[in-house]
């Protein structure tokens, strides 16, 4: 599920300021201007309610409104904040009457867009008051994206609402990714454990692709773990001997991925059998093998079967003479 930054406080209905419902959110977003000092209480008494909305960080706030005007001449309410901001939200007579509008302008200036600046983090009074007979209220949304105009969707019982794309604003950050083993430059055989680990702080990590040669091998679909890894079997034919290039691909769940970078290694699950005598393993036992052995007879050290040790004892002595002899010429 996608980690929303709204905050739902609660539904209401005021008697006297004629059905008054609403849903106030505080959505993530940045940026804006002050009107100043509480509401002047109209001269009747419409209704109010008084709610409080918890801003999750300081800065410049946006106010939408979702209302629903009944004729030409009532078409506002009032909001205030903290008792130091007074909007009339709406107010021109443009606004078409007896249908859902978004208003995000006061005093009926279309230019006069309603904002706060510096909002602090932390809860904040709200005060919504009816000022004209017959006007709806349905939805505030406090939010810090200035680009964003909220949509005007038919609602969906426990589903989307008009605005939602304000109160969730698209994620637009893609996941990290990066890819932890097996160690770059190494030889692998069999079994190769491929790990790597994914975050997304927006709306968290969906899957994660293992990617050999840029191709996917396998998908975990568990999301939001802390590392991930595959059990890459290279001893199927499809994996023949060679270089292959890894990494992981991780998808957050607003669908933004990310590639890690690439680790680079190499497969070798085929073995051959090295000739008797063959110290510089070119398939032959000839005199350049001879050369080798007759640099390393005698000498003191722990010798190896490339320097011409085909017993094993780490010398190069007349043990090892016989087997030299024996695959002479094959």
């Amino acid at each position: 599920m996608r980690k929303a930054s709204i905050i739902l406080l609660a539904v209401f209905q005021i008697i006297g300021f004629t059905s008054l419902f609403l849903s106030m959110q505080v959505a993530n977003p940045s940026s804006v201007s002050a009107a100043t000092g509480p509401c002047t209480a109209p001269s009747t008494d419409y209704g109010n309610v008084t709610s409080t909305v918890n801003i999750p960080s300081t800065g410049t706030y946006y106010i939408w409104s979702r209302i629903q005007a009944p004729s030409s001449s009532a078409n506002s309410y009032l909001i205030q904040i903290d008792n130091a901001y007074c909007f009339n939200v709406g107010g021109n007579s443009s606004i078409p009457t007896n249908s859902w509008q978004w208003i995000n302008y006061q005093n009926g200036s279309t230019g006069s867009r309603i904002s706060v600046s510096n909002l602090s983090s932390g809860n904040h009074s709200v005060k919504m008051i009816g000022n004209k007979d017959g006007v709806l209220l349905d939805r505030v949304i406090f939010t810090q994206d200035a680009n964003c105009t909220p949509d005007n969707i038919t609602p969906v019982q426990n589903g989307a609402q008009p605005g939602d794309n304000c109160a969730n604003p698209s994620d637009t950050t893609p996941p990290s990714a990066n890819i932890t083993g097996p160690a770059a430059g190494s030889t692998q055989s069999g079994s190769v454990n491929i790990t790597g680990t994914a975050s997304d702080a927006e709306s968290g990590i969906d899957k994660v692709d293992f990617l050999v040669n840029g191709n996917s091998v396998h998908t975990d679909n568990t999301d939001d773990k802390s590392s991930y890894s595959y059990s890459w079997n290279t001893a199927t034919g499809s994996f023949p001997d060679g270089t292959y290039i890894l990494s992981i691909k991780a998808y957050n769940k607003d669908g933004l991925s990310k590639v890690s970078s690439t680790r680079t290694i190499t497969v070798k699950n085929t073995v051959v059998e090295r000739k008797p005598g063959d110290i510089n393993n070119d398939n032959k036992v000839d005199s350049d093998d001879l050369a080798i052995f007759a640099f390393y007879y005698g000498r003191p050290g722990n010798w190896t079967y490339d320097q011409g040790d085909f017993s094993g004892d780490g010398k190069v002595d007349s043990l090892d003479i016989g087997t030299l002899s024996f695959g002479w010429g094959k």
